[in-house]
Formats: structure tokens, C-alpha cells, sequence
């Protein structure tokens, strides 16, 4: 059995809005790729990282994982409604066994600063800025 985990993707908004194409060729085109790989396993248990943005501007904002997927506000979130859909289709047609992961603002890093964020410069998450 095979148990993947998939964590990358470019989040910046202002990033995302200038360079929308690297953006969808990024968060896009390696999530496929892994896939083809995997396509053709026995067994494979994924886990995609995906986030909160799938829920578009959801009504009620109290959030439960029964709420209906709304279109994404930002082009980000968009990467992951469409991530999602690839995983579900890919799914039914293979031995995939998929979790999808929506985080609510993952933030914060390791004490060592190896791994996780370390803004520097101008911040792209909320979290400094609250700081």
C-alpha cells in the first residue's frame, strides 16, 4: 500500500491575481502528475491539502463539513475546487482512496523557523498583521 501526502501549492492572493496562469499551472499541473503516477497502485491512501476557500462566501459562516461547496472568491480557491474535483473523478475510476483536508488559516511554523512560515518583508497572511 501506498500512503501519499500532498501539501504544496502557492497561496499569495496578490501573486495569484498578477500571475493568474502560474498560478493554475502550479497548484494544478503537480497535482496531476502525482496522480498518473499513483493511477496505476494497488492500493493508494492520498490526503490532499486543500483549505476553507472551497467554501466560497458560504451562508450560514458557521461552517460544518456538510456545508455545499460555493464558487471561490479567489483565484487560490479555485485551484483547490478544481484539485478536489480531479481527486473525486480519479477516485471512482481507480483504487484512490482520497481525503481532502480543508484547513480554516493555517498559520504559525516549527520553533527551529526550518519549516512553516517566516514572513519577511510584506506579509501574505493574515496573521502578522493581527500580531
Amino acid at each position: 500500500m501506498i500512503e501519499f501526502i500532498h501539501f504544496a501549492a502557492s497561496k499569495a492572493v496578490g501573486e495569484s491575481i498578477q500571475k493568474p496562469l502560474l498560478y493554475y499551472e502550479n497548484n494544478l499541473a503537480p497535482l496531476i502528475y502525482i496522480l498518473q503516477e499513483l493511477k496505476e497502485k494497488l492500493v493508494v491512501n492520498f490526503i490532499f491539502s486543500s483549505f476553507c476557500t472551497v467554501y466560497g462566501v458560504a451562508e450560514p459562516m458557521s461552517i460544518t463539513k456538510m456545508a455545499s461547496i460555493q464558487p471561490a472568491v479567489l483565484l487560490y480557491g479555485n485551484t483547490k475546487q478544481i484539485g478536489e474535483e480531479i481527486i473525486k473523478l480519479v477516485a471512482k475510476v481507480s483504487s484512490l482512496n482520497a481525503v481532502l483536508l480543508r484547513y480554516f488559516n493555517p498559520i504559525g511554523s516549527h520553533p527551529s523557523l526550518e519549516i512553516g512560515e517566516l514572513p519577511l518583508g510584506v506579509p501574505q497572511n493574515i496573521i502578522p498583521y493581527i500580531m
